[in-house]
């Protein structure tokens, strides 16, 4: 063969190994989205499996599963105007939260939607739910995402490891959170605000409110719970913590710390557990203009000083109390002095936040 053409055919066939290896690196670097689009009712009967580069829609659509939902290996899950039913329960709530045992078994299958492993899962303007009163679990490990909008869940968000979530303008019954897990509410409903807390975690709630009755649950809870504009009727019980809990919030009537009443006794749900309220405090004239440099003084119950400071030129000061398996349920006093006159006020575990005072001054 001419030098020429074996030449041209080298050239060609490194070119075609080029291209080849290129290609082959694309898809290792970018690999290409499978997506799987439903926009018709559809019943699924047994386990849905999402994994590695797929992203299942469901759009417009009801979409009825029968079994597992597991979205794994940085998957996609998505609703869009949609409504997701998972065909199963908790088998112990048909049994007053009995454990089976050998005499009376429950044989009924236990289904959840499980994320693992940088899964995501978004629900837009949808909801979430089983087909009867009972509930289902919904999963959410090892880096994995939940982005909520506009959305009804009534089943219980377990958020663990590293995993976060994002929820707005949504309904939602109750959540966990652990590990180093990092969520963030706002613009919600919280029906009765059921808050497992433990470990790390971190919860911000704006703008959001409860319409029933609920708890917050601390078991070995080092993390900090953030408010802004929140309402919240619940009970708090803590054991072997210490957490912190800042930002606005009004705790409503039928709020406390939990407790049973057993033998005509009371026993209180705290056990071995500090949690630190940090209160903003704002303080104006009898004009409703800010009162600036007003002298602060924080005491315990026995009259012992805590902490003393100034308001700033907008008349706003932050005090912070530490309530210990010992003093869970004293009264702190805050006294404020300016110009003459002294007005005192009580903080207390569950007061509300931001902490307003008048003065009469002009």
């Amino acid at each position: 063969m001419p030098n020429g053409r074996r030449l041209l055919s080298y050239g060609l066939l490194g070119l075609l190994i080029s291209v080849a290896v290129s290609s082959f690196l694309y898809w290792i670097v970018y690999p290409q989205t499978i997506r799987t689009i439903t926009t018709k009712d559809t019943i699924h009967k047994g386990d849905l499996i999402i994994s590695g580069d797929q992203e299942f829609i469901v759009e417009g659509a009801t979409y009825l599963n029968d079994g597992n939902i597991i979205v794994q290996d940085q998957a996609k899950l998505v609703l869009k105007n949609a409504v997701l039913i998972i065909n199963q329960s908790d088998p112990k709530s048909w049994f007053g939260g009995r454990e089976p045992t050998i005499e009376e078994p429950i044989n009924y299958p236990l289904y959840y939607l499980n994320l693992r492993d940088r899964a995501q899962f978004e629900a837009f303007n949808s909801t979430i739910r089983t087909p009867t009163t009972q509930h289902f679990k919904v999963w959410i490990q090892n880096k994995s995402r939940v982005v909520l909008s506009g959305t009804n869940m009534t089943e219980t968000l377990h958020f663990m490891d590293d995993s976060t979530g994002t929820i707005t303008n949504s309904y939602m019954e109750s959540m966990s959170l652990s590990g180093n897990s990092v969520v963030s509410i706002s613009d919600s409903i919280l029906p009765q605000s059921w808050f497992f807390l433990s470990q790390n975690a971190v919860v911000s709630i704006s703008n959001s409110t409860t319409t029933r009755g609920g708890a917050i649950h601390a078991w070995s809870y080092f993390g900090t719970m953030y408010f802004d504009q929140t309402k919240l009727r619940a009970t708090l019980r803590a054991e072997n913590s210490s957490f912190r809990i800042s930002g606005g919030v009004t705790f409503q009537e039928g709020s406390g710390i939990s407790h049973i009443l057993r033998d005509n006794v009371i026993h209180w749900n705290w056990e071995n557990s500090n949690v630190t309220r940090s209160y903003d405090i704002v303080i104006v004239r009898g004009n409703g203009v800010a009162f600036a440099n007003v002298s602060l003084s924080l005491y315990n119950q026995l009259g012992n000083p805590l902490w003393s400071g100034l308001t700033d030129n907008q008349g706003r000061a932050t005090v912070e109390a530490t309530f210990t398996t010992e003093n869970f349920l004293d009264s702190f006093e805050l006294v404020a002095s300016a110009e003459g006159w002294n007005l005192k006020g009580y903080l207390t575990l569950l007061s509300a936040t931001p902490v307003y005072i008048s003065s009469n001054a002009p």
